[in-house]
């Protein structure tokens, strides 16, 4: 039993690597930004905390993605959010 212990515990210390993927369909739900609220918790938790988070942003393909690009990381720079933005046409 006492290894049963030490085995489970050793699987609480592990961390994380790699990215936690956000997929945000901008024009259909352009206030949804409480997608970005689940992985800045999940890094609160030292298992995920080395792990990065990337918003992918679909828009459609009139969209100008450089200025929505620009838009998402004004507004995720202004909640203090850290995530690589990637605009997808």
């Amino acid at each position: 039993m006492g290894s049963a212990v030490n085995g489970a515990s050793a699987g609480v210390d592990e961390r994380m690597k790699g990215f936690i993927d956000v997929w945000w369909l901008f024009d259909l739900f352009p206030s949804n930004g409480l997608m970005l609220l689940l992985p800045y918790l999940l890094q609160k938790h030292r298992a995920w905390s080395q792990c990065a988070t990337r918003l992918f942003v679909v828009a459609t393909p009139t969209t100008d993605l450089t200025k929505l690009k620009r838009l998402i990381q004004t507004l995720i720079a202004a909640g203090g959010i850290v995530v690589q933005v990637l605009a997808l046409g």
